[in-house]
C-alpha cells in the first residue's frame, strides 16, 4: 500500500472513524459553534519552510511561515498559548418568533495547546475557556471551559495505536430544542470522555478498531421563579465500538467498509418518574476514499443505520446512512469542501425517542491575498422527530473574514444567518448574528 498517498487521505478519517454515523451529539439539533481551539504548529525544517503547496492542504490548513506562531520550546513540546476577544450581536437571543430581543455579547476565550515535536510517537494536550458577557441581559452570562489530552504510539511502520480523553462544561441556550422553556438561563452539562483506536495495514489492507465512551450529566435548571427544576433523568452514559476494513484497490482509491454499534445508556429513571430512553443501535457502510493529487480528496459512503429502544412506548427508529466529505482545491487560492451526515440524535423532550438528522454543507474559502482569507457557507438540517409529529429545518449561511496582521495577532469579521422551520408554527425564528474579533497568540 502507497502509505504515503493514503496517509493524507486516511488520517482525518481514520481518526474520526469512530463518529462516522454513530457519534452521539449532547442534545438534539443545535446550532453552529465556532470550533474549539486550534492552532498549526510553526514549520520546523527547512522543507516545510517552502511556500509551496502540499499534496491535500487547504487554503485554511496550507502552512504561511512568515504567520505561523513560533511557540514556546519547552523540552520536547511546543507550548502555543493564545487568547481571543470578540463582540457580537445577536437580534433574537431567546430565539423567539414573535417576541425578539436583541444584545450586544463580549466573549474572552483564552486557550493553549501543548504538542509534542518528537520523531517517533505524539502526546498533544489542550485547554481553554469562553467566557460571555451579555450587555442587557446579564442572567444569560455563561463560561465554558475544556481539557483534551490524546496521543499517538507509533508499534511500527504498519501499525499504530491512539488514545485520548477530555472533559468539558457546556451550555444549552435558547434556540436548542431540548432548552427548557421556562428556564431564565442557559442550561449547564458536562461531558467526559475517553477513545481507543488502533490502526493497522497489511500491505493493500488497512484496519481501524477501536472503542469509545461518553458520560453526560446535565445540572438543574433555574426557572424565572427563582426555583430549581432537576434533568437528572437525562444523564446517560454513551458507548461506541467500530471497526473498518479498507483495501486499496488501485493508487489513490482505497474502497471500505465499516461496521459500529452503540449503547446509550440513560441512568435509573425510578426516582424521576420518566420512561427510560436507552438504546442500542448500529450503524453499517460502505465506501471509497481517494486523493486526485491533492487536488480533490476525501471520501464518500453509503450503509444503513438503525436504533432499537429499550422503552416499547418509544418506536425503533432507522433509515438509510449515506454521505461523506469531499474537498476540491479548485486553485491554490481557492477550496471547496461539500460535507453530508445523517445520525440518529438524542433528545430529552417528552415521548420522543430520537431525531433522525440530516446534514450537508458547502465552504467555499478563497485567499484574496496571502494574508487575508474569505469563507462563504451554507448549512441545510432536517430533524425529524420520532414518535410526535414534528419536523424542523435550519438554513444557515455565513461569511467572514480574517486578516493576519502578523505571526502573533489576527483579526476576523463575520456575519450569520439562521432560519429554523418547522410544521409547529411556534418554533419557527429567524437570527442575525455580527462578530468582530482579535485573536493573539504566541
Amino acid at each position: 500500500m502507497n502509505n504515503m498517498i493514503l496517509q493524507r487521505v486516511g488520517l482525518a478519517l481514520t481518526v474520526s472513524v469512530l463518529s462516522i454515523g454513530t457519534f452521539v451529539p449532547a442534545g438534539a439539533q443545535e446550532e453552529p459553534r465556532s470550533a474549539p481551539f486550534t492552532v498549526r504548529p510553526a514549520p520546523r525544517g527547512p522543507e516545510e519552510q517552502s511556500s509551496e503547496p502540499y499534496r491535500g492542504e487547504t487554503v485554511v490548513t496550507r502552512s504561511r511561515p512568515e504567520y505561523d506562531p513560533l511557540g514556546i520550546r519547552l523540552g520536547g513540546f511546543y507550548l502555543f498559548p493564545q487568547m481571543n476577544v470578540f463582540q457580537s450581536w445577536n437580534d433574537n437571543i431567546f430565539a423567539s418568533k414573535n417576541d425578539e430581543k436583541s444584545d450586544f455579547i463580549t466573549n474572552v476565550a483564552p486557550a493553549m495547546s501543548l504538542q509534542s515535536d518528537w520523531g517517533r510517537h505524539a502526546l498533544n494536550f489542550s485547554a481553554g475557556s469562553n467566557s460571555a458577557m451579555y450587555s442587557t441581559y446579564t442572567r444569560q452570562d455563561y463560561t465554558e471551559y475544556f481539557a483534551n489530552a490524546n496521543g499517538r504510539a507509533d508499534i511500527s511502520n504498519d501499525s499504530a495505536l491512539f488514545a485520548g480523553g477530555g472533559y468539558a462544561h457546556r451550555f444549552l441556550f435558547p434556540g436548542t430544542p431540548d432548552f427548557q422553556g421556562a428556564a431564565r438561563e442557559p442550561t449547564p452539562y458536562n461531558t467526559a470522555n475517553g477513545f481507543l483506536q488502533f490502526n493497522q495495514n497489511f500491505g493493500r489492507i488497512r484496519t481501524v478498531t477501536g472503542g469509545q465512551i461518553e458520560r453526560i450529566v446535565y445540572d438543574d435548571d433555574t426557572l424565572q421563579d427563582g426555583s430549581k427544576v432537576s434533568n437528572a433523568d437525562d444523564d446517560r452514559t454513551n458507548y461506541i465500538g467500530s471497526v473498518r476494513v479498507g483495501y486499496e484497490l488501485f493508487p489513490n482509491y482505497e474502497v471500505f467498509v465499516q461496521g459500529s454499534g452503540n449503547r446509550r445508556e440513560y441512568d435509573d429513571h425510578d426516582n424521576v418518574g420518566t420512561l427510560n430512553r436507552s438504546s442500542t443501535g448500529y450503524n453499517a457502510i460502505t465506501g471509497v476514499a481517494l486523493d486526485l493529487g491533492g487536488v480533490v480528496f476525501g471520501e464518500i459512503y453509503v450503509g444503513y443505520l438503525q436504533q432499537f429502544y429499550d422503552e416499547s412506548a418509544y418506536t425503533n427508529t432507522g433509515g438509510v446512512d449515506a454521505g461523506g466529505s469531499l474537498t476540491w482545491n479548485v486553485t491554490t487560492l481557492t477550496t471547496i469542501t461539500a460535507r453530508a451526515s445523517r445520525q440518529i440524535s438524542e433528545t430529552t423532550q417528552d415521548n420522543v425517542s430520537g431525531i433522525f438528522t440530516t446534514t450537508t454543507s458547502l465552504d467555499v474559502d478563497h485567499e484574496l491575498l496571502r494574508n487575508l482569507i474569505l469563507n462563504a457557507n451554507f448549512a441545510f438540517v432536517s430533524d425529524k422527530y420520532e414518535n410526535i409529529n414534528r419536523d424542523d429545518e435550519y438554513y444557515i449561511t455565513g461569511v467572514g473574514a480574517r486578516y493576519l496582521i502578523n505571526r502573533n495577532f489576527s483579526a476576523n469579521l463575520g456575519y450569520r444567518f439562521v432560519q429554523r422551520d418547522s410544521n409547529l408554527s411556534n418554533e419557527e425564528y429567524t437570527r442575525n448574528l455580527v462578530r468582530i474579533g482579535l485573536q493573539a497568540q504566541l
